[in-house]
């Protein structure tokens, strides 16, 4: 084993314009799958609705007309809006979700016990998982005009939204780190080029494991 290294080592020098151009063209391909990996990967894995506990779940929720909450539209008024503008902004995102979003069923209008807040709950299928994917679309349906601001939450909503928050530090991280690894590894390496190669190989791996998880998807 201990000689399996440096004879490792040795071949690949010998090889070493082939291993480039090897890992240049897995690049290539990895970096035409890796962007849509998104594509079949989705938020939720909470539950399993082709077990028979799902089934069955799902059975009495078409027998009986169960649905599962998966948001919640906050409708906040300013004090001199009248009810009647209340009303018709919630009717009227009710009426845009069911034509342009079949998958969700607004229930019934309700109110805060002080008459201040309006709500309107929008249901998924029974045991279906969360609905982040739809966030985006639902808040595009929410207006905010004469004096009423409209506002999105629910489990599927904090949950998109923690996942954009959890991205964006990603990238900010990635920028600070980045040029503090290349500096601690130039002033281990003592050159350059040594310092590159570990850097360099990162963008490599995770775009070929980004393609992969594609495929497996």
């Amino acid at each position: 084993m201990d000689s399996l290294a440096p004879s490792f080592g040795r071949t690949v020098y010998r090889l070493r314009w082939a291993v480039i151009v090897t890992w240049l063209i897995i690049f290539g391909c990895a970096a035409v799958f890796a962007p849509r990996v998104t594509s079949v990967l989705k938020g939720g894995g909470y539950s399993t609705p082709t077990s028979q506990s799902g089934r069955a779940y799902n059975a009495i929720g078409r027998l009986y007309g169960g649905h599962a909450l998966a948001f919640t539209a906050v409708f906040r008024p300013d004090r001199q809006v009248p009810r009647a503008a209340l009303l018709s902004d919630m009717r009227g995102f009710q009426e845009r979700v069911r034509h342009h979003i079949r998958s969700l069923q607004p229930g019934p209008l309700r109110f805060s016990p002080d008459g201040r807040l309006g709500f309107v709950r929008l249901f998924t299928a029974p045991r279906q998982d969360l609905a982040i994917p739809l966030t985006r679309n639902v808040r595009a349906l929410l207006q905010n005009h004469r004096g009423i601001r409209a506002y999105l939450t629910g489990a599927s909503a904090i949950f998109y939204d923690m996942e954009q928050v959890s991205d964006a530090d990603l990238r900010h991280m990635e920028i600070i780190t980045f040029p503090m690894a290349l500096v601690i590894l130039l002033l281990i390496f003592g050159t350059l080029v040594g310092a590159f190669m570990p850097v360099s190989m990162g963008p490599l791996t995770v775009t070929a494991a980004l393609a992969v998880i594609f495929f497996l998807g």
